[in-house]
C-alpha cells in the first residue's frame, strides 16, 4: 500500500521542477538571451531556432518610434539570425541600413508594410531620394520575404551606399564598385515608388529577385551593374497617377554599368527571365552612357510584355517633349542603346562604349507603337525565338518619348525589329512576326546574320555584307521577293 503514497510525492516534485523552469525562462527573457516574441505567432522560416529570431515591436505609424523599433532589432540581431516584423505598417523615413550579414527579414502572414512616406507627405525631388526610403542592405547574403514597400525611393538598396544627403550625391560617388551580393529577395510587394529596388556593384555572388510584385512604381527595378538574377515577377500598372512625383510609369527594368569607366565588365551576367510586365510605356533596357562602359553577356528571356501608351500630368525630368499639345508618353518593349554612340563628342579609339554577346530569346512581346526591339549601336547580340505581335507605327512621330535624343529610326516606324547603323554581326533568328504593320526587320547596319521562319516576313535591307535566309520552312523564291534593298 505505501507505493501508491508516491504518486502525490510525485506531482508536488512535477509541480516545484515547472515552478522553477518558469523562473528560469522568464529571467533568460528579460536580460536577453531568449528574444520574447510579439503577441502572435510567427511564421518560421524551416532552419530558424526561437533563438535566432529578434522580434520587432509592432508599428505605431510614428517615425521616430517606428525606426528605433527596427534598429534596436538590427541591433541584437546576430549572422544567420532572422528579424520578424509585427502586422501592420512602419513609418521610417530616411533609409535604414543593414549591415548584418546572411540574415532574414521576414514580414508577418498578416502583412507587413514599410513605408517610407505618407502619401501627402512625400517630397518632390531631389528632396523626396533622401526623405522616404526602405532598406540598404550592405551585409551578405542577406534575405527579404513577405514585406511590402511603398512610398520609397527605393524600397530596397543592395549594395553600398546610397547618398545621405543632395551634398554628397553632388560628389557622384558611385559608391563602392565591389559588392558581396548573394541577396534573395522574393514575395514582397513594392507599391507606388519612383524606384521598387536598386542593385549596384560588381557582385561577388549573384542576387536573386523571384516571385515579387511591382504595382504603380516608375522603375521596378535598376541594376547597376551584375550580376542579378531578375525572375518570375509581375510588374503591372492599376492606378498610374499613385507613382509619386511622375505620375505615370517609366521603363520598368534598366540594365546599365556600374560607371566605372574603362573597365568593360561593368555590366555583364544579368538574367532577366519569366516575368510579365503590363502597362509601362519601355519594358526592359539594357544603356550604356559613357565611353569606356559596356554591357556585356546579358540574358533577357521568356519575359511577357504588353507596353501601354501611358498619360502623364506635367513634364518630368528625362522625358523628351516633342509635341505640347500631346499629353501621353511611348517608348519600346525592349532596348539594347548605345548612347555614347549618338552624341556628337565622339569618343577616342580605344574608348568605345561597347553593348556585345547579349541574348534576347523567347520573349512574348504583345503590342507597341513604334518598334517592338531596338538595336541601336549594338553589335554581335543575338534575338532569337521571340514571338513580336501588334506592332503599329507611332502617329504622329515620334510622338512624347522616353529619351532625349531625335530618334533615327522614322523609316522603320512600325516594325518588329530595328538595327540600326553601327550595329554590326548580330544575328536574329526565329521570331515569329505577327500584325506587324511595316517590315519584321529593319536593318541599316552591316555584316548581321537574318533567319526568318515565314516567306511573307518583309525584311528592308539597307546595310552592306547582312545575310538574310529562310529557314526550312519558308519559301527562297517568296523570300527573295521580301526581302528589299
Amino acid at each position: 500500500m505505501k507505493r501508491f503514497n508516491l504518486i502525490p510525492k510525485l506531482a508536488r516534485i512535477t509541480l516545484i521542477l515547472c515552478v522553477a523552469l518558469f523562473i528560469i525562462i522568464n529571467i533568460q527573457v528579460l536580460y536577453g538571451s531568449i528574444s520574447a516574441p510579439s503577441d502572435y505567432e510567427s511564421e518560421r522560416p524551416s532552419g530558424v531556432s526561437e533563438t535566432d529570431t529578434i522580434y520587432v515591436a509592432p508599428p505605431t505609424g510614428e517615425k521616430e518610434t517606428d525606426r528605433a523599433s527596427i534598429l534596436a532589432a538590427l541591433e541584437g540581431v546576430e549572422p544567420s539570425g532572422t528579424i520578424q516584423f509585427s502586422a501592420g505598417t512602419y513609418l521610417i523615413g530616411p533609409i535604414i541600413r543593414v549591415p548584418t550579414d546572411e540574415i532574414t527579414l521576414l514580414g508577418h502572414p498578416g502583412s507587413t508594410v514599410i513605408r517610407g512616406c505618407e502619401p501627402d507627405d512625400f517630397p518632390e525631388f531631389p528632396s523626396a531620394l533622401f526623405a522616404c526610403h526602405g532598406f540598404e542592405l550592405t551585409g551578405a547574403r542577406q534575405t527579404v520575404r513577405n514585406l511590402t514597400f511603398e512610398y520609397a525611393w527605393p524600397g530596397l538598396f543592395i549594395g553600398c551606399c546610397f547618398p545621405d544627403d543632395e551634398e554628397a550625391m553632388e560628389t557622384k560617388n558611385p559608391g563602392q564598385r565591389k559588392q558581396p551580393g548573394g541577396h534573395l529577395i522574393e514575395n514582397n510587394t513594392f507599391k507606388y515608388s519612383p524606384n521598387g529596388l536598386r542593385v549596384i556593384g560588381e557582385l561577388e555572388e549573384d542576387v536573386v529577385v523571384r516571385d515579387n510584385s511591382f504595382v504603380d512604381v516608375y522603375h521596378a527595378i535598376g541594376i547597376n551593374g551584375g550580376a542579378v538574377h531578375f525572375l518570375d515577377n509581375e510588374i503591372y500598372v492599376r492606378e498610374p497617377e499613385r507613382v509619386p512625383i511622375s505620375t505615370h510609369p517609366g521603363g520598368a527594368i534598366g540594365v546599365s554599368p556600374f560607371g566605372q569607366g574603362s573597365d568593360r565588365t561593368s555590366c555583364a551576367g544579368n538574367v532577366i527571365a519569366g516575368n510579365r510586365i503590363t502597362g509601362h510605356p519601355e519594358a526592359i533596357g539594357i544603356r550604356v552612357y559613357e565611353p569606356g562602359e559596356s554591357c556585356l553577356h546579358n540574358v533577357i528571356r521568356d519575359n511577357t510584355i504588353m507596353v501601354e501608351r501611358v498619360r502623364f500630368i506635367e513634364p518630368w525630368f528625362g522625358i523628351r517633349f516633342s509635341d505640347e499639345n500631346d499629353h501621353t508618353l511611348v517608348g519600346y518593349p525592349i532596348v539594347l542603346l548605345n548612347i555614347p554612340a549618338n552624341r556628337e563628342d565622339t569618343v577616342n579609339v580605344g574608348q568605345e562604349a561597347l553593348i556585345e554577346y547579349n541574348i534576347i530569346e523567347n520573349n512574348h512581346i504583345i503590342g507597341a507603337e513604334g518598334l517592338g526591339i531596338m538595336v541601336k549601336k549594338a553589335s554581335r547580340n543575338r534575338i532569337v525565338g521571340n514571338i513580336i505581335a501588334g506592332i503599329r507605327p507611332r502617329d504622329p512621330f515620334p510622338g512624347n518619348d522616353l529619351h532625349s535624343w531625335p530618334p533615327e529610326w522614322e523609316s522603320a516606324n512600325g516594325s518588329a525589329i530595328w538595327i540600326s547603323p553601327g550595329s554590326n554581326e548580330n544575328e536574329i533568328m526565329g521570331n515569329t512576326f505577327e500584325e506587324v504593320d511595316s517590315f519584321a526587320v529593319f536593318i541599316e547596319g552591316d555584316s548581321n546574320r537574318v533567319e526568318l521562319n515565314n516567306k511573307n516576313d518583309n525584311v528592308q535591307d539597307l546595310g552592306n555584307g547582312n545575310q538574310v535566309s529562310s529557314s526550312d520552312n519558308a519559301d527562297e523564291s517568296e523570300l527573295e521577293k521580301n526581302r528589299l534593298k
